[in-house]
């Protein structure tokens, strides 16, 4: 059973306990007593569960700035605090009132033999810390105040999580919206983001986070992707919605999409799902893309990764050592012990393929800054072979030039960068565009450094957009005619642009003349 299937089974049970237990308080039964008795063991577990960070049950309190602003998440917070605190203060006064050892004698003589009952029985207590008239009143008291607050709860649920009440009545795949929903389509009216919904969340690190991404039956085919792509994944910040984009580390097949989050110190969107992102919310997400993938599984590789760049190389080693009979080398840098995402995986993944697995752990924090003959070092024994590269900026760097000093060709060296061009601006030449966009034409000026896609949207032409990074591939067009500049292109490999492909979001003028054409 996994995490919020888990999550939702608890909540089915806590409320159905108590439904009954209300339904039932009129005869104040022993099925009643019993009910009583049910609620308050779902309550210990809840502490339990809250104790030992067990996954499937998030943290009952707001973070340490949901108590000094009014927003719906801390609002949903404070609301279940005081669900489960009158629950519990329901079913104490209601023990309280009875004698227990009498009702635990009366309830076990229905399920066992009446000597075993009656033996059982006089192991009890009787509390009787309650009683009379006041203490019925008492009673009747907290059980309306819970009821009233549950159906509080319940109105914050639709106004601000419909999709998460869809997944606890199992229609996750039928509703859309609310504060964390999100839509069948993108925001420019195109089919291509679909919904899906969190099915679990999981520490990996002290910054880092897994999040399992359920993706619906009928967008499985939609959303197959190979080890090493990429997610891109729409954030409902405050400040307006981001498209950011996270690589897969999970295996095809599943059913669920697998990605780590880490937490930066300047990451915005990083921030708001380790902070806001529950079980049950739903998540706007592109279909996997990139071009940083294994061609075969079966040839030698090296890779080096730093940092969370380890995430789309995790599974591509995954896919190599289940599926693939080559050699596999990996050089993973972190500061410490504590900060290396699947540390322990890693090293089962070594004892389990002993002869085909060589992987070199370094610690800054230990050994000091990675040095270019530190590095060379770790990597001479496997050079020659197919080599990938992700991490920070600086550590790709030194890694790619690293293994072209020890003579590795050039066109097997594939690097996966995490820096990506929100904001293109260059030099450039005015120019007159032709679009060909849905079997028309349309001609317009595009200003010296601007970006074709700023140019076509100031114009009123509603061309394809998704991210405005590069990452997506949503705007990419054909060029006919004339010359761009693109600095960045992430979404369309090498060969894709030397034929003609650029991307709107990220191509800027260099010739006084040019013609698209959307559409393949």
């Amino acid at each position: 059973m996994n995490a919020f299937s888990r999550f939702r089974l608890y909540h089915w049970l806590l409320a159905a306990l108590f439904i009954l237990a209300y339904l039932t308080g009129d005869d104040a039964g022993l099925l009643h007593l019993w009910l009583g008795y049910g609620l308050m063991a779902v309550l210990v577990w809840r502490v339990f569960a809250l104790l030992f960070n067990l996954r499937g049950y998030p943290g009952l309190l707001p973070n340490r700035h949901g108590w000094l602003s009014v927003s719906g998440q801390s609002w949903g917070k404070i609301l279940m605090l005081c669900m489960i605190a009158l629950i519990g203060a329901t079913s104490y006064t209601g023990i309280t009132m009875v004698d227990n050892a009498q009702a635990i004698q009366q309830g076990l003589s229905r399920l066992i033999p009446a000597a075993q009952a009656d033996a059982l029985g006089e192991e009890g207590d009787s509390t009787g810390g309650l009683s009379g008239h006041d203490s019925e009143d008492v009673h009747e008291f907290f059980a309306n105040a819970t009821l009233a607050v549950i159906a509080l709860h319940v109105a914050w649920l639709l106004a601000f999580r419909r999709r998460q009440v869809a997944g606890m009545l199992g229609m996750r795949d039928g509703m859309s919206g609310g504060a964390n929903g999100a839509s069948d389509v993108s925001p420019n009216g195109d089919e291509g983001a679909g919904a899906l919904a969190v099915v679990s969340i999981e520490p990996v690190t002290a910054d880092a986070i897994r999040i399992g991404l359920q993706v619906p039956a009928r967008w499985r085919e939609r959303f197959a992707f190979r080890p090493g792509q990429y997610l891109t994944l729409r954030l409902p910040l405050p400040g307006g919605p981001v498209w950011r984009c996270y690589s897969l580390c999970g295996q095809p097949g599943s059913g669920v999409l697998s990605i780590v989050v880490k937490r930066t110190r300047a990451g915005g969107g990083s921030a708001w799902l380790h902070e806001h992102l529950r079980l049950g919310d739903g998540l706007a997400a592109l279909p996997p893309a990139g071009c940083f993938y294994q061609g075969s599984g079966s040839g030698d590789m090296l890779m080096l990764a730093a940092g969370s760049g380890i995430t789309p190389l995790y599974g591509i080693l995954i896919d190599a050592l289940q599926h693939g009979t080559g050699q596999v080398a990996l050089v993973y840098a972190n500061k410490d012990q504590a900060r290396a995402i699947f540390h322990d995986d890693l090293l089962r993944l070594q004892q389990q393929y002993p002869h085909r697995f060589a992987l070199r752990l370094y610690y800054s924090a230990e050994s000091g800054r990675l040095t270019p003959s530190q590095l060379a070092g770790l990597c001479r024994p496997a050079v020659g072979r197919q080599v990938y590269i992700c991490g920070p900026a600086a550590f790709m760097q030194l890694a790619r030039q690293c293994v072209l000093d020890l003579g590795a060709n050039p066109g097997h060296v594939q690097v996966e960068s995490f820096t990506l061009a929100s904001d293109v601006t260059g030099s450039g030449y005015a120019s007159q565009l032709t679009v060909d966009l849905g079997g028309q034409s349309h001609q317009l000026e595009v200003a010296a450094g601007e970006v074709l896609l700023d140019a076509m949207q100031r114009h009123g032409l509603a061309a394809p957009a998704q991210c405005r990074m590069g990452v997506c591939g949503t705007c990419r067009c054909r060029l006919e005619a004339g010359k761009v500049g693109m600095p960045h292109h992430p979404a369309l490999s090498d060969d894709e642009v030397a034929t003609g492909w650029v991307l709107a979001c990220q191509a800027c003028a260099q010739s006084q003349a040019l013609t698209i054409r959307y559409g393949g």
